[in-house]
């Protein structure tokens, strides 16, 4: 377990950026004596300060390139959760000292960003977004011109080198050179007319393939409020509700799809227990509204979806609701995909025969199966849609549709109203693959409806993903002692395992060199499946991840378990107060201590327990109480 007075000194890293983009915890500058950069880079904080500065250098960073001129517009959106603007502001401060002029695009999606950016034929657009992390984090994503690109690693290093160069003590006091100008009716506007349009929505003229549906749209308190609800409508549905729509700062709290991402179903006892996947706001909407249709006994009772996005909408879960088992079954970015890419194959197989279909390392390995089945070319990337819309933008018109595991879909859309010319794009958007799930469950279900249709999208294999948050994630890089001990670990299972049958092979995965991956191969079926551990580029966790057959399934969750206790044991950060609490919540659970939030002061107990219940899988409900799992008795071990 790690502690702040044996922490080990690090350089400064040459990229400040994880997966996408920057981000974390956010508190007022007056409460650090030290800089922007380095409040960041010694306690994890995003100031203001830090916001206007790296703005600052992004932005002077195109001029001094070329890449725009003083005076061009910078497109800055944001989603819901800096109520006060204060991280906004200090963001659009940073533009304007930097030469840009700053066109305001409101509370908009992620996705709204890249859509504008493309049609105004603008360099840049940032968007101040912590996605689906906790509302007390906020962040910086940037969009680069012409086409709506996310920055790579090697853009990411040149704008960390520009922030490091920058004396903020500079640019404090300096003069704006340009006024902001609001952009935001229009830019909302340009955002929904884009899913109406039926080449983007895949729906045909006026065909109402909808009409016979319900759905419940869950916008997590962020950019999507209002906005996807009245897409829905617009499109024809039956019925929309929304939920968690109150714009109020509290983003993703009971809701989102980080509350329920790696849930594959949610049945009628999990949620009559009080589980935390209960808590989550569509899922309770869901079950009432489909049990209250259920009473009806309506042999005609029309399909009940769910939507869940997260808080600056680039992501999305489809859910259902089964009348039949009184469950909620969620179809995750791998089924939404695969949906998607067999109803396109099924529409027009000689359009899409031979084009890329491109999905993360994090997927499922018989997606890549499903894929070469219909008739695709399967490319599997590092984890980030950035580098799905990096193999869409080397592929050109070859590339067919993309997606994430964890709910990134992308695939391409078309630019309209009011722009000079139409062009193509492509963005991670979470709306736009929802409408097209849905419509290719219309289409694929035939006689057997879209529920028996949504059971099993692909032939799927196992997947288990093991958790171990609130860690030094500074600990986990190639070559060190925590990276050793996980290859040390998984290398020994492996070894005393189906040795003859089974091997690991070391891979590198472009632009993810610090994961730990390997390739699992047979000497009879060849590559059979995948396992590896990387460390979350948004949050303080790291994870253990397996991928294969189903008759491996053994195997490899007690290979991911063993690693991830392994890490606990060696990444845990002492100075966290959330692991602090956890290893007290689970010492209370041991004893038979009914946990109260009065115990717990300081930190969110919901979010204490909902992590530690449903994320890490340390502790589960029966008959109401919590008991440890064997993992979280494993844990108490250690320590």
């Amino acid at each position: 377990m790690t502690g702040p007075e044996n922490r080990p000194a690090r350089p400064r890293p040459s990229r400040l950026q994880g997966t996408d983009g920057v981000r974390g915890p956010v508190r007022p500058a007056r409460d650090f004596p030290d800089g922007p950069v380095e409040t960041f880079l010694g306690r994890g904080v995003l100031t203001e300060e830090f916001f206007e500065l790296y703005c600052y250098a992004h932005v002077r960073g195109l001029v001094e390139d070329g890449k725009m001129a003083e005076g061009d517009d910078v497109l800055i959106g944001w989603d819901s959760r800096d109520v006060e603007k204060t991280y906004v502001n200090a963001a659009v401060s940073g533009i304007a000292k930097a030469g840009g002029r700053p066109a305001l695009l409101g509370v908009l999606p992620t996705p709204g960003a890249a859509i504008s950016l493309v049609c105004l034929e603008a360099p840049t657009a940032i968007v101040i977004t912590a996605s689906h992390n906790p509302s007390d984090q906020n962040g910086i994503k940037i969009f680069t011109g012409p086409l709506g690109m996310k920055f790579l690693p090697e853009d990411d290093e040149r704008l960390t080198e520009r922030v490091y160069s920058v004396d903020f003590e500079k640019i404090r006091n300096a003069e704006k050179k340009f006024f902001p100008f609001d952009a935001s009716r229009e830019e909302r506007a340009r955002f929904i007319h884009f899913h109406l349009d039926g080449r983007n929505s895949w729906a045909e003229g006026n065909e109402r393939v909808f009409s016979g549906s319900e759905i419940i749209v869950d916008p997590a308190r962020g950019a999507l409020a209002q906005i996807a609800a009245m897409v829905f409508s617009e499109l024809g549905f039956g019925m929309v509700e929304e939920v968690a729509g109150e714009q109020n700062g509290d983003v993703n709290k009971d809701s989102g799809v980080a509350h329920i991402e790696g849930t594959r179903e949610i049945t009628a006892a999990a949620f009559d227990s009080g589980s935390g996947l209960a808590r989550h706001e569509l899922v309770k909407k869901m079950f009432e509204e489909g049990r209250a249709a259920a009473r009806k006994n309506d042999p005609a009772q029309r399909p009940l979806f769910g939507v869940s996005f997260d808080a600056d909408g680039d992501r999305f879960f489809l859910l259902l609701y089964d009348a039949k088992n009184d469950s909620v079954r969620i179809l995750s970015g791998d089924d939404c995909l695969a949906l998607q890419s067999s109803y396109l194959m099924a529409a027009e197989p000689e359009k899409w025969r031979g084009r890329t279909m491109a999905f993360t390392v994090e997927s499922d390995v018989n997606l890549l199966r499903h894929a070469t089945s219909l008739g695709f070319k399967p490319v599997v990337t590092a984890v980030g849609d950035k580098w799905i819309l990096k193999k869409a933008e080397e592929c050109g018109e070859s590339f067919g549709v993309g997606g994430e595991e964890a709910g990134h879909s992308i695939s391409e859309g078309v630019t309209t109203i009011k722009c000079r010319e139409e062009k193509r794009l492509f963005a991670g958007n979470g709306l736009k693959g929802a409408i097209n799930t849905i419509l290719a469950l219309h289409k694929l279900a035939g006689g057997g409806g879209v529920m028996e249709a949504a059971r099993n999208p692909f032939e799927a294999g196992f997947r288990h993903t093991a958790y171990a948050y609130y860690v030094n994630k500074g600990l986990f890089h190639r070559g060190s002692h925590a990276w050793k001990g996980a290859e040390k670990t998984l290398r020994e299972i492996f070894s005393g395992r189906d040795k003859h049958r089974l091997s690991l092979e070391a891979e590198e995965i472009e632009g993810e060199p610090d994961m730990l991956y390997f390739a699992i191969t047979s000497w009879d079926e060849g590559r059979v499946g995948s396992i590896f551990v990387r460390n979350s580029g948004t949050e303080d966790k790291i994870s253990a991840n397996a991928r294969g057959a189903k008759k491996m399934a053994g195997l490899l969750k007690t290979a991911c378990d063993a690693v991830i206790i392994r890490l606990m044991e060696q990444m845990t950060d002492a100075a966290n107060p959330m692991a602090v609490a956890r290893l007290k919540l689970l010492k209370q659970i041991s004893k038979k201590i009914t946990p109260v939030a009065g115990a717990f002061p300081g930190v969110d107990f919901e979010r204490l327990t909902h992590e530690t219940e449903v994320k890490q899988q340390l502790m589960t409900r029966r008959g109401g109480e919590f008991v440890l799992t064997p993992l979280g008795e494993a844990l108490l071990e250690k320590f």
